[in-house]
Parts: C-alpha cells; structure tokens; sequence
C-alpha cells in the first residue's frame, strides 16, 4: 500500500475509502460509498488489476459496486410532517428528538 501511495496517490486514497472487498469466482468485488468513488477506481481500473493480480498471485477481474445503504426508520412521521412533505414534495434528512413536548392536535 506504500508502494501505491508514492505511485498512484488518488488510487491509494480511492482504495482507502472502500469498503470489504470480496472475492468469488476470479472477480474481486469492491464496494465504495459514492458515484464519485466509483468513477474514480474505474479510472485507475487498469491499474488496479495489475496490483491485485500480483497481489492475490491469480488474475482477477474488478467489480466496482456502490454500497447500498440501509434505511431503517426509527419513528412513525406525524400527520403535520408528512402534510408538509406531500404540499412542498420533500423528504426528511434527519431526525432530531428535541426536549419540548408537543400538543395534542384539535380535531375540527
């Protein structure tokens, strides 16, 4: 990996940012977190096999995968947020748990 850093320094940084890499069948399956990241390691692909290659003491092909993130919601959304989320077509980014309790609603 020191090797790599003096160089190819965008690949290592590229590299170090993946996440487990899998080996099946003569493919070496990485995955990373963004479409940046991808592109980035699909740049330098060619490169990539060579030190793999010398590496794993085989020939492997490269699979460059972008990680599918979980999405786990944690709480029901309130009738007022999904209101407000359906009249400006939003969504929710983060979820903050704040002190102040709320009111009950007034039923009409």
């Amino acid at each position: 990996m020191q090797q790599l850093q003096i160089e190819h320094t965008m690949l290592a940084t590229a590299l170090g940012k993946t996440l487990n890499w899998n080996e099946r069948d003569g493919v070496l399956y990485m995955s990373v977190h963004t479409p940046f990241e991808v592109q980035q390691l699909q740049r330098e692909k060619n490169i990539l096999t060579v030190k793999t290659s010398a590496l794993y003491g085989k020939e492997l092909k490269i699979q460059i995968t972008l990680a599918q993130e979980e999405k786990v919601q944690k709480a029901p959304i309130p009738a007022r947020v999904e209101m407000v989320l359906r009249n400006i077509k939003g969504s929710i980014v983060d979820i903050q748990k704040k002190a102040v309790e709320e009111e009950p609603e007034e039923e009409e």
